[in-house]
């Protein structure tokens, strides 16, 4: 878990000659560790919450605390109830209605400290948790210290129980599994997920092999040349099966991956990309469905 809850931190008084008048040094009750290292503190628990991210809004219904939502992105569509929280923008966000709400808390996803979004909540005197969850099993920590930042400790700890249960059964079920797979995020460049994403850790879980694990990078750019030496057995594309590209994108793959073992055979998944690209109990229970195509 790379972030700690320390729970009511005492007043603690600065040592030395005391007197009556002498200064006194006053702790946060509550301090959180964010995916930057970056130390989050309150004297009370946030009730007003602007979320950034998709999954974290999403996550915030599951754990059953909407009420603190006063604010989301245009892309946070689910549930269905988001659409009658106020937005506040997208990748360009507004900073002078986000001020405006007067927000306890930001929560926004970046894995640097150099974020341009994260500065400029800096520069304006906002609170910002930054969440950047690698892994299925850091979904399943950021959702227990969700519960915490939240004040639902209980809700959150079923809900990650019941995953933790889900988890434990794709890993025995599917662990001697190891079909190749390759996961393309885009075309062009040709981009793909590496073994540091929760993504690929969703995949291993689903009993595949994520054929780029080893990459340096989180979102690594192939060649068409790399995937035909790794030959992969089976193609996911998180692609709703319905969108006007998919013609074009069968064809290209088609045409550039014809003789890999996943082309000849036909073997080219679509998976819901409101799904398997967010960092939500959606993505776990999903991991049931994507191991059947094993």
């Amino acid at each position: 878990m790379k972030y700690c809850l320390f729970l009511y931190f005492a007043l603690i008084f600065l040592t030395g000659c005391r007197s009556e008048n002498a200064p006194q040094l006053r702790e946060k009750k509550f301090v959180f560790i964010d995916d930057l290292g970056r130390e989050v503190s309150f004297d009370t628990l946030p009730n007003r919450i602007i979320s950034m991210m998709p999954s974290i809004t999403e996550n915030i219904f599951a754990i059953g605390a909407r009420d603190k939502l006063i604010g989301i992105t245009t892309y946070c569509n689910f549930p269905p109830e988001t659409k009658n929280i106020q937005k506040v923008g997208d990748l360009n966000p507004d900073y002078e209605l986000i001020t405006a709400l007067n927000p306890d808390l930001i929560f926004i996803q970046s894995s640097t400290s150099a974020s341009p979004m994260l500065n400029k909540f800096t520069q304006l005197g906002l609170n910002v948790f930054v969440a950047n969850p690698t892994s299925i099993n850091e979904i399943i920590s950021h959702l227990e210290t969700l519960g915490e930042i939240c004040g639902r400790t209980e809700n959150a700890r079923k809900l990650c129980s019941d995953l933790s249960d889900r988890i434990n059964f794709y890993s025995s079920s599917n662990g001697n599994k190891k079909v190749r797979a390759f996961v393309i995020l885009s075309e062009n460049p040709l981009t793909t997920v590496s073994g540091k994403t929760f993504l690929s850790s969703a995949l291993e879980l689903a009993g595949f092999l994520n054929i780029f694990s080893g990459e340096v990078n989180d979102f690594p750019v192939v060649s068409y040349e790399d995937v035909l030496k790794k030959n992969p057995e089976i193609i996911f594309l998180p692609v709703d099966s319905n969108s006007s590209i998919v013609p074009e994108m069968l064809n290209n793959l088609q045409n550039s991956l014809e003789t890999t073992t996943a082309v000849k055979n036909k073997n080219i998944k679509f998976l819901n990309p409101d799904v398997i690209l967010r960092s939500t109990p959606r993505l776990i229970y999903e991991i049931g469905e994507i191991s059947s195509f094993n």
